[in-house]
């Protein structure tokens, strides 16, 4: 077989030519730089958004744009607003998030503040809204208060004289009841270095149930609109929101000692209603004429209060000006003085 072989003529050296007889080359210009724009986007995206959430966040957060600057307090009758206020101001002075405060309104704790009033006083129910961008509002509705307590507390004793009293005094029957004193006709009763005694007085309101709602500074027509309950206890003994100090019985014959005293035809009042913690089954109603009524709770009050009737119309009469106590405590006997 024959193999053929190709012939192949051989180029033509360039570089052996001279120079003006070489042929021109064509340059090739330079290729453009490509730039990759969705780099340079997503930076300046970047610090659009960095300068953006600082921006934000002192806007928001450290700036006094959105700090509370109004607190409206509605709804309360019996605990003092100065009070609601400074445990408002307690919970604006805590910390939300780290540096973060809660006088921010952003940021302030709703469910803080509600703990903390609830913490101190008895109330059904607390609304707070947020009212932007810097006013906060408190409604409460108050847990509903039946009488006002006055604590009184002693702090000081001083010793007196010893002095001779000569009391003038009467017996007699009372429709049927015996009345009778605890002193004879021209009895000397002699006190051997009497003791007075100074009190500091606290307030209080208290529920149908004898819970203590709250404690209170209370004026002369505050004393007005509630039946006053009068107690002495050591000054050791606290008295917090939320302490149980009578019980529903007693808080109910009382309302009905106001009650049925105001009916009686001889225009009496009762002023306030003292208790003896120790004794459990004794109570002394005051009245505007400053004479004490001794009952018992054990006994009928309508018993006592018709026994009180008899003794003011048939022997007591026009002495009540001098009058100093009626006991009614025995159920067919009645002592005054």
């Amino acid at each position: 077989m024959v193999r053929r072989h190709r012939y192949y003529k051989p180029k033509r050296k360039l570089y052996n030519l001279p120079t003006a007889q070489r042929p021109m080359r064509q340059r090739q210009s330079p290729e453009p730089v490509k730039i990759n724009t969705s780099i340079i986007k997503n930076i300046i995206g970047t610090i659009f958004f960095i300068c953006a959430g600082i921006w934000f966040g002192y806007f928001f957060i450290f700036s006094p744009n959105f700090s509370i600057k109004n607190i409206n307090i509605t709804g309360n009758e019996n605990i003092p607003i100065s009070e609601i206020q400074e445990i408002i101001n307690q919970q604006l002075d805590k910390k939300a998030i780290y540096a973060i405060g809660q006088r921010n309104i952003l940021f302030f704790s709703k469910n803080d503040l509600i703990s903390a009033i609830e913490e101190r006083y008895i109330v059904e129910n607390i609304k707070i809204n947020k009212k932007l961008p810097f006013t906060l509002s408190v409604h409460l509705e108050e847990k509903l208060a039946r009488v006002v307590l006055r604590v009184k507390i002693p702090i000081s004793i001083t010793h007196t004289k010893a002095q001779a009293i000569e009391e003038d005094v009467e017996a007699g029957q009372v429709a049927g009841d015996q009345v009778s004193h605890n002193i004879e006709d021209g009895e000397e009763e002699v006190e051997q270095g009497e003791e007075q005694i100074s009190y500091s007085e606290d307030y209080y309101y208290l529920d149908v149930n004898g819970i203590v709602v709250s404690s209170a500074e209370m004026s002369e027509n505050d004393l007005q609109k509630f039946p006053v309950i009068e107690i002495e206890i050591p000054d050791t003994q606290k008295i917090n929101s939320r302490d149980i100090l009578l019980d529903r019985e007693t808080i109910e014959f009382i309302f009905s000692v106001y009650r049925t005293v105001s009916k009686m035809p001889q225009n009496v009042s009762v002023a306030y209603v003292k208790l003896d913690l120790s004794i459990a089954d004794e109570m002394t109603f005051v009245t505007t004429e400053n004479w004490q009524g001794m009952l018992s709770t054990s006994v009928s009050l309508e018993t006592q209060i018709k026994k009180l009737e008899l003794a003011l119309d048939e022997k007591i009469k026009d002495k009540r000006s001098t009058l100093q106590y009626v006991d009614l405590r025995i159920k067919d006997r009645v002592y005054f003085k």
